[in-house]
């Protein structure tokens, strides 16, 4: 991550976006577009259900596989497979499933030069549009990034698959989607590179376009967020549900690819440090980011206000007990904020910052939310 050197801009974007009831049943007709031969990856939890619904549309072609996908997104795993699958003449890999499915399949796609059609089944990261793949250490630990020489082909996102997913994994989309805009906000503030000038290796600027994808992101999640929980939790489909699922895989995923991630993705980084945080989602703790970007950069009491309370409104943490830290030990914290600090994206926060300015900051935020949990605010 550095200061942008031209003032060439740039945006990123997959092939095509595509999204609505019963979707997914229409997946060889995006395949057949690129070729026969189709590996179709699914989230091992799933493998059995979607394998079944899936198979019936490729009946009697021995060209078409299906693997299980388990455990973490490995940099082991991604290089066992593109060993097996290089020179197979594979046309497209698919990727059924969530965040660690999508990223292996992605990681693998670009290296043995195939197409990627991406079908979440949850909409909880922005994973599914992006050109790059997060990778894992076995514990669970970040690791490293994969930066593709391409975004993903196809987005195919079944709103019906979504609507009968846990509530808890779109709520956690809206914690990722959260940290969007603000973001965003750093970037132009720090006049850091867009982050597809690492993907690419030039240096670009975020657009006007992205800017106002990373604002509209904000807005739906505040109008849309809390009623497309409720849908979810009927297992319903409504406008409120679709537009939130839009906004934690499409608008969050082009809104941080063509601007930047800061802070609260920092953080989240940091918190892989703590075994205790590694039962809680990406965007759970993306989420607590947020609101330690927001002591960070002193945000003004209203905004403060939206943002606690929508993340109680719908069940985001707000404090550090939420993500099963129920006691803070300061030198735990302190490991977190160095950890952050390790993070290169921490640099694209205006100013100069500290570990210190950072475990600081998440004890306030901390403080902050115990105190809108006992129904007073700023």
């Amino acid at each position: 991550m550095k200061l942008a050197t031209s003032k060439t801009r740039g945006f990123a974007s997959p092939g095509k976006y595509i999204q609505g009831r019963g979707e997914i049943d229409n997946l060889s007709f995006y395949t057949d577009k690129f070729g026969e031969n189709v590996v179709i990856i699914i989230d091992g939890l799933l493998f059995d259900r979607y394998k079944a619904r899936i198979e019936t549309q490729y009946a009697g072609r021995k060209s078409v596989s299906f693997r299980r996908k388990d455990g973490e997104v490995t940099g082991a795993e991604i290089d066992s497979l593109i060993l097996e699958y290089r020179g197979k003449g594979i046309n497209s890999f698919v990727a059924v499933g969530g965040g660690k499915t999508i990223d292996t399949v992605k990681a693998v796609a670009n290296a043995v030069r195939a197409r990627m059609i991406i079908a979440p089944t949850v909409a909880s990261t922005d994973a599914p549009t992006s050109g790059l793949s997060v990778v894992y250490k076995e514990n669970g630990e970040h690791s490293h990034e994969v930066f593709l020489d391409n975004n993903p082909d196809i987005v195919l996102v079944d709103s019906e698959i979504i609507a009968n997913a846990p509530a808890r994994l779109l709520v956690s989309g809206m914690g990722d989607a959260l940290s969007t805009y603000f973001e965003a906000t750093c970037t132009e503030k720090s006049s850091f590179e867009a982050y597809i000038s690492d993907e690419i290796g030039v240096s670009l600027v975020p657009t006007l376009l992205a800017k106002e994808i990373a604002k509209l992101c904000y807005k739906t999640l505040m109008r849309d967020g809390l009623k497309a929980k409720h849908a979810v939790e009927n297992k319903t489909v409504t406008k409120a549900l679709e537009n939130v699922i839009e906004a934690n895989t499409l608008l969050s995923g082009l809104g941080f690819e063509s601007c930047n991630v800061s802070a609260a993705h920092a953080v989240h980084d940091g918190l892989t440090k703590l075994p205790r945080t590694k039962k809680f989602y990406h965007g759970e703790k993306v989420a607590f980011g947020v609101l330690v970007l927001l002591a960070l950069e002193n945000y003004e009491p209203e905004i403060c206000n939206e943002v606690y309370r929508f993340c109680l409104s719908v069940g985001l943490p707000v404090t550090l007990g939420d993500l099963g830290i129920d006691e803070i030990v300061p030198e735990e914290i302190m490991a977190v904020a160095e950890e952050t600090m390790r993070t290169p994206i921490i640099k694209t926060l205006p100013g100069a910052v500290h570990a210190r300015d950072i475990c600081d900051a998440i004890i306030t935020a901390d403080s902050i939310g115990r105190m809108y949990k006992s129904g007073k605010t700023l």
